[in-house]
């Protein structure tokens, strides 16, 4: 299936079965599978959103004042409470049923499934990170 994109759509993303559009005006729109609610109305509630990032089942954006906002599935806690502590956020990405956020101080914390050690704490030991990158179903840092 081809797609037109509009013109003012700066970055898309995807999950197992659905994406996400960040609009160059800070907000998003979403498409593909519901059943999870992976197109949960709540998202077009975000406004000044910067970023967006997709696991298999859940998706996460990051606003322009540092705080994050996920929506989805939460079988695997990918959507629980922890990403609304956090207020300083600079870079979002996201594993299969897992996310993980690089903080202004340049630490890293994660938050969802453990089923693979990928929320070891060995993470909360890393320091001056620059940015997270999602390859094959696993956060790299660097």
């Amino acid at each position: 299936m081809q797609m037109q994109m509009q013109k003012n759509t700066h970055t898309v993303v995807c999950g197992a079965s659905h994406s996400v559009a960040l609009l160059t005006n800070g907000t998003i729109t979403c498409w593909g599978n519901n059943d999870l609610n992976h197109c949960d109305p709540l998202y077009l509630t975000f406004r000044d959103v910067i970023q967006v990032a997709c696991g298999d089942y859940h998706s996460v954006a990051l606003l322009s004042n540092g705080t994050v906002r996920c929506w989805g599935a939460n079988f695997w806690n990918q959507c629980n409470s922890v990403h609304l502590t956090f207020t300083d956020v600079v870079q979002i990405a996201c594993g299969a049923h897992y996310s993980v956020v690089l903080l202004t101080n340049g630490t890293v914390r994660s938050w969802g499934s453990n089923h693979w050690n990928q929320l070891d704490p060995m993470h909360l030991a890393l320091t001056n990170i620059m940015m997270p990158h999602y390859a094959n179903n696993h956060c790299v840092l660097w």
